[in-house]
This record gives structure tokens, C-alpha cells and sequence, in this order.
């Protein structure tokens, strides 16, 4: 079975596929390369994969791009 999501890192659509006969679920996202790979049955994490933090310098701040939304260090 597969679920269209938004992806948990950068919020585009991804898919999550429920594999019964493997017993694991996976997530993954085309746009950004994330991955991850969970126990169907204890949720425990089997492979992930996601990629850095971006960090940028513009004039006098420094931006931190997160997973989940931005931080402004000044």
C-alpha cells in the first residue's frame, strides 16, 4: 500500500509505502533525497537518510536552515 505525505524534511509530496511482507515502512522523498525506514511492527528506525543543514551568511546574520523551518542567529 502506498500514501501520498508531505515530507517530514522539506514539506514537498512524498510517499510512504507500507511493505506487510518485508514488515517495514518506507518513506521517501523525491525532492530532497530523505529516506527513512522503520519496523512496521516496533517502529524502530532500520535505515535514514536525510540530508544537512544548509547555512548561509547574508550582511550581518547568519541563517540556519532546519529541517522544519528556519532559525535566525543575529
Amino acid at each position: 500500500m502506498m500514501q501520498r505525505i508531505h515530507c517530514p524534511n522539506c514539506g514537498a509530496l512524498a510517499e510512504r509505502h507500507y511493505h506487510t511482507f518485508l514488515g517495514e515502512v518506507r518513506t521517501q522523498c523525491d525532492a530532497c533525497d530523505y529516506l527513512l525506514v522503520t519496523c512496521a511492527k516496533s517502529g524502530r528506525v532500520l535505515e535514514s537518510y536525510a540530508p544537512g543543514l544548509a547555512v548561509y551568511k547574508t550582511s550581518q546574520r547568519v541563517q540556519i536552515l532546519l529541517t522544519q523551518g528556519t532559525a535566525v542567529l543575529q
